[in-house]
Order: C-alpha cells, then structure tokens, then sequence
C-alpha cells in the first residue's frame, strides 16, 4: 500500500522528468497522428516519384539508337579550307548512316553546347599535312557526362576517302530510334495527366488560379497545369516539349514559392534538358500567368476551367473586386455585372474617401447581356454620397477624343489608392464589333471593371468593362446610353446630375473631385 502511493505521489506531483517525458510522447503523438491525416488530404496523384537519371554509360549502339539527330561541334576560327573534304565526308556519313538531321555549332561563339535533347555532339580530329593527306584520324560522340571514342590508321587523300575512314571506325548503320534507350536525366514524376486533371477539378473544384495553361508567346509550345500540392503551387508537365523522350507527362515543371507581393512567386523551373533554373518568377493576374525567365517574359493563357465552367471550390469564399461609381447621392452605384454575378455578398469601400469603412449592398437591377449592373447600399449606418460631380454625357464619342479611366485594379499588389490612366477612344465598336462598346488605348487591369470612362471635360461617356488580353493596350467600355435603360428599371426614380462640376477644370482638379465617387466593390 506504502509502495502505490508513492508511485501515485510521483505522478500526481509531476516531476520534473516525468514531465519531459510526456512532452516528448505528446510530441511524437502529434507527428504520427497529424501527418498520415495531412497526408490523406492529399490527393494519390500529389506524390511526386524520383526516377533517378541514368547512371551507367550504356554501350555505343544503345546510345545511338537512344537519339535522332546530329550536331557536329566546330572551332570555325582553326578550320582552313583544305580541311573543308573532312567534315563535308562527316556531314554525309551522318545522315547516311541513319541520323535524322546532322546540323553545325560553331563552338567559337557559345563556347559550349546547350541541349542534347535527343541530339549526339560529334567531333573529328586529324592530323593534315601539305602533300594533302589526311592521316591520324579520330572521331568522338558526346552525350552530357558519357563520350565514346574511335581512331583509325587509314589515311586519306579526299572526302570520299575519308568517308571510308570514318565507316572503318564505326559502320554503315545507325540502329533505328527507340526512345527508351535515351539516356535520361532525373524525373520528378506524378501521375497527373491532363485528362485526370481535368476530371479532378471538375468533380473537386480548384483555387482562382489553378488551372490548364499554354504558352502564347511562340517558342516552346508547353501545356501546364498549376496543382497546389502539400501547401504549395507546383506546374505540372502536360504536353508542348521539344524533347520527348526526355519529358512524360506528369512531371513537376516548376516549384513555386511565395513572396512578400501577392501573386507573385519565385520559381525553380526545370529547363528543356532537365537542368535547373532559380532566377524564375511567376506571377499571375485574371486569366494569364506570365514566366519571367533569365530576362525574357512569356504570356501562359488559361484554358480550363474557362471563366463559364464554373468549377471552384463550392467550399471556399474567394473574394473579388471591382470598381463601381455614385449615380446618385442616395446609394445608388453603377458597376459591371460580372463583378457582382453570384456574390453571396457585397460590400463597397471608399465611400466619401474612406477606406477602413466597407458598407453592405444589394443587386438592385442588372444586365447581364450588356454586363452593366446597379447596386445599393443598403447599410444602416450609410447617409449619402454627395452631391456628383459629373454628368452623363449624350451622343457617341468619336475617334481620337482623349478620355481618362478612374478605378482600383489587382488592389492586392497595386494597393487602394485610385489609379489614372489616359489615351484615346481608339473605335466606337468593340470586341468583334460590338456596337454597344467602346475600344480604348487607356491601359485597365483586373479590377478596373466597373469603373467610369470620362471624356477630356469629364463627362462619363462609358463603363469600363474588359481588356483585349492578347493586345497592347486594347481596353472595352460599355457606352453610357445602355446605362440609361436600366436607370429606367429602377424602383424608385432617381434624378441624375444636371451640371457637371469638373468641366473646364485641369485633369489634376477632375480626378481630385470624381475620385471620391468611385469605389472599390468588394464581393464574396
């Protein structure tokens, strides 16, 4: 009885290592509990599989038979023109032999050779002597760290001759191509491809910037996917490289790191020839993913899920934005469609040039065939907006009148103050003609829809509404007359301003008194 208390003692009274020790069970508890439960979030096609490269110079015939073409590496500068029989007869046995294309790097102006990509580095070595006779002759085959090489004691007189000379060292027959037998560098592969990919998402939902994309800026034609794998945004190799047998589909392109910018990640992308390149970034806005690669830019294009699939994550509240401005003082804000088209909520900052305050609205009529809408708020704590500063503008703007655009775009990287841009009513159509639109050259961004389209005198003539992704500035504004349609819906009458107090005034006064009657429209 004595001995069970003192062991109940000691427990009861905690001492100093019995407390070390639980810490370390409870430790060792959460690792082997919380892991296989984070682990079996994960989808089965996460894993990425290491296959390492190969590790073993296979013999010559492999080899050959493992790539297609031919590159013949030349030092131009120590090349005379009583050496040019030699790689004439090189040029010739190559493709007769079964290569499928032999081409020439002059190694004096890279210094080195890039991409084997399915492609063996030759080289010849002779000694020449002025009574024209070849002699000493030597060929060599390159391939990354593996080399294979041949001689011969026949001599030769001319390229007929040293073609013979080069059959002497190896044949008359390269084996034919067979991909497996390339010598492969590392593979970090999953077993995603684009058709369960697709069947994922369609079924699971994705974030707003997961998804298929394709190159658009000519070059490597590469199809990727964007997979958020164990917590972060990996690229995953669908289709588009140059070399096949180096790439499957399914391997990890790219990794993704996060920065202190939103939508903006480092990267270490996974060149052609499976080397690796840090200096990558990525960064992402409405539709497009552009890869900032050793200096150079390219535009990725999002092809699925496309803007009607609707195949988010029905779980998550994803918030937007957009930009809306005052059509009276009692509430009433003009915004785009599209910026509060199945918003659970909507709330609207700047009111009056104060951003820590968000006021709750409600759709009160909408057009979703001209992408207009008019909201309200509809807060208790809301009194008005002011008086408006500026008037609807009647008749059609022409060609070549100057205009200026108000609004918040990519407010996550580019903050909340309201931004400027100007230039010029390029068209009084739209996209593929649409007469209801405007084309403009002021540059807009995701997050300018909804935003005014004022004229030189600071009459809104337009609502911005969607930018031509694939052109230099190339902006969309619904003009302002279809505005007036819905105005007429309303279920109150409202009257609109009658004299505008920015005409005549300097661009510096307008944007000053307009900007407090544009918003920033928040939607979940």
């Amino acid at each position: 009885m004595d001995k069970m208390k003192a062991v109940i003692y000691t427990i009861n009274g905690a001492s100093e290592d019995l407390i070390k020790l639980k810490s370390k069970i409870f430790v060792l508890f959460l690792i082997f509990f919380t892991i296989p439960l984070f682990l079996s979030a994960q989808e089965p096609c996460d894993r990425i599989n290491i296959t390492p490269a190969t590790s073993r110079k296979p013999d010559f015939n492999t080899f050959l038979s493992g790539v297609r073409g031919a590159v013949v590496a030349v030092f131009q500068s120590s090349v005379l023109n009583v050496h040019r029989p030699a790689f004439n007869a090189l040029n010739e046995y190559l493709l007769a032999i079964g290569f499928e294309t032999v081409e020439t790097l002059n190694m004096d102006n890279i210094g080195g050779f890039g991409s084997y990509c399915e492609k063996a580095v030759v080289q010849i070595g002779f000694d020449y002597s002025y009574n024209d006779v070849f002699s000493n002759i030597r060929m060599k085959f390159d391939y990354e760290d593996y080399r294979w090489e041949f001689s011969t004691r026949r001599s030769a007189r001319n390229q007929y001759e040293f073609g013979q000379a080069l059959r002497d060292m190896y044949g008359n027959r390269k084996p034919a191509f067979n991909c497996n037998n390339a010598i492969k560098s590392i593979k970090r592969k999953t077993c995603w491809t684009e058709t369960t990919y697709r069947n994922h998402v369609i079924s699971k939902g994705c974030d707003a910037i997961e998804g298929i994309y394709q190159n658009a800026s000519g070059g490597i034609n590469y199809k990727v996917a964007l997979r958020k794998m164990y917590g972060k945004y990996h690229l995953i190799y669908l289709s588009g490289a140059p070399c096949l047998c180096e790439w499957d589909e399914g391997e990890v392109k790219a990794f993704l790191e996060p920065t202190a910018t939103p939508m903006l990640f480092s990267a270490r992308w996974i060149m052609a020839d499976k080397t690796d390149n840090n200096s990558c970034f990525i960064s992402f806005e409405q539709g497009l993913m552009n890869v900032m690669l050793d200096g150079t830019k390219d535009l990725y294009v999002k092809l699925f899920p496309s803007v009607s699939d609707n195949f988010g994550n029905p779980s998550s509240n994803s918030e937007g934005s957009g930009t809306g401005f005052a059509l009276s003082s009692n509430g009433y804000i003009v915004t785009n469609n599209h910026v509060i088209d199945k918003a659970k909520s909507i709330e609207v900052k700047g009111v009056n040039g104060n951003f820590t305050r968000k006021y709750t609205a409600e759709v009160v009529v909408s057009d979703e065939r001209n992408d207009l809408a008019i909201i309200k708020i509809n807060d208790t704590d809301f009194t008005t907006l002011g008086s408006v500063p500026y008037i609807f503008r009647q008749g059609i703007a022409d060609v070549g009148e100057n205009i200026f655009v108000l609004g918040y775009p990519m407010t996550s990287t580019m903050g909340e103050e309201i931004k400027l841009t100007n230039g010029i009513i390029s068209s009084r159509t739209g996209y593929q003609g649409d007469i209801s639109m405007y084309q403009i050259s002021a540059p807009v961004q995701p997050g300018n829809s909804g935003g005014p389209l004022f004229d030189k005198n600071g009459n809104i003539i337009g609502v911005v509404s969607a930018k031509h992704t694939l052109a230099e500035n190339a902006g969309y504004a619904i003009k302002i007359s279809y505005i007036r349609n819905l105005i007429d819906m309303l279920p109150q009458r409202i009257t609109l301003p009658q004299t505008s107090q920015l005409n005549g005034k300097s661009l510096t006064e307008q944007v000053k008194n307009a900007s407090r009657h544009v918003y920033i429209i928040e939607v979940k």
